[in-house]
């Protein structure tokens, strides 16, 4: 670190066919970062660049930011490995291409590591925001989809969000970096080797960015399927099981959901005031999503087998899924 001088900051930003999206972050981020010429940012294009990215960096010259274009498409882990790829700054943030930046998140989060906070990593919060105003029906739907970034568990952190994690750049390097072998779940596996490595963590409710929210129910139904594949593949390399579905059969899953859950994500709803028919809809969707991730998780397992050379594993016994993180 630089003792009692102004620590220096990296936020790395993966970006795949989304130049719209790159756009409106980087119009956000340039003032933020104009006046903090301690922080810079580097853009890593996971094997999508084309001339509509040209056009959004021909927008966005600016001295504080660097652009990598990936040759080939690496998955998320990949992406965020080389966008930190020789870094030399004393602290390392992620976000995503379609995050939204305030003032106040960046400035709460360069006063906490200028401070020194007394941890290695930092959690922090991800809120929807809107670029138009939110029906009834997005805003279930962004509940929902919220409900599925920050995760603990009895036995500690499980997932530190990577749309709004900050690490000191010595104990990215102790854990190892991102795992190029991920293409999703990074996030997950990202905050479990930290922690296996020794660092210590830092959950901060205060610290929140924004992340424009999904609207509709087709494109939440692709991501939580998306959350299945990418936990299967977590599973079967990292030998994890808490993020796996256990192997359920997804009407199986979805009458135990019903059973299990419908009563909380009612309960949860009526806290909040709404009608009704919101909270039971609300919980619907909670369930249905549910019910993606686990078809995601099975269609998952099956695909990663075949290419590791696997057997479709059995479950393990309840009291041995955490005996190596307790």
């Amino acid at each position: 670190m630089n003792g009692g001088a102004l620590k220096t900051i990296r936020i790395g930003i993966p970006s795949y066919h989304r130049p719209d999206k790159l756009d409106r972050l980087l119009a956000a981020l340039a003032p933020l970062l104009e006046a903090r010429p301690h922080i810079r940012a580097t853009i890593a294009n996971d094997g999508s660049h084309d001339a509509a990215y040209a056009q959004v960096l021909a927008r966005h010259a600016h001295p504080w930011l660097e652009y990598r274009a990936l040759p080939v498409n690496l998955g998320c882990g990949g992406a965020r490995r080389a966008a930190f790829e020789g870094a030399i700054e004393d602290w390392l943030v992620c976000i995503d291409d379609d995050s939204a930046p305030a003032e106040s998140w960046l400035a709460c989060l360069d006063a906490m590591i200028q401070a020194g906070p007394p941890a290695d990593f930092i959690a922090g919060e991800v809120v929807p925001v809107w670029a138009a105003t939110p029906t009834a029906w997005q805003l279930d739907l962004a509940h929902v989809d919220r409900a599925s970034s920050l995760i603990e568990t009895g036995f500690g952190l499980m997932t530190a969000v990577t749309a709004n994690m900050a690490m000191s750049r010595a104990a990215y390097e102790r854990a190892g970096g991102f795992g190029a072998d991920m293409r999703g779940a990074e996030d997950c596996d990202m905050t479990q080797r930290l922690i296996a490595s020794g660092a210590v963590y830092r959950i901060c409710p205060e610290l929140v960015i924004g992340h424009y929210a999904t609207l509709r129910y087709r494109g939440m139904r692709r991501r939580f399927r998306s959350y299945g594949l990418a936990a299967a593949r977590y599973v079967l390399l990292r030998q994890d099981w808490r993020v796996g579905g256990y192997l359920k059969s997804p009407l199986g899953h979805f009458l135990k959901a019903v059973a299990d859950q419908y009563t909380d994500h009612i309960a949860d709803a009526r806290k909040e005031g709404l009608p009704l028919w919101r909270r039971h809809r609300r919980a619907l969707i909670a369930i249905l999503m549910s019910v993606h991730f686990q078809t995601g998780w099975r269609s998952g397992v099956r695909r990663e087998c075949r290419k590791l050379g696997r057997a479709f594993p059995a479950v393990p016994p309840l009291a041995r899924r955490f005996a190596d993180f307790d």
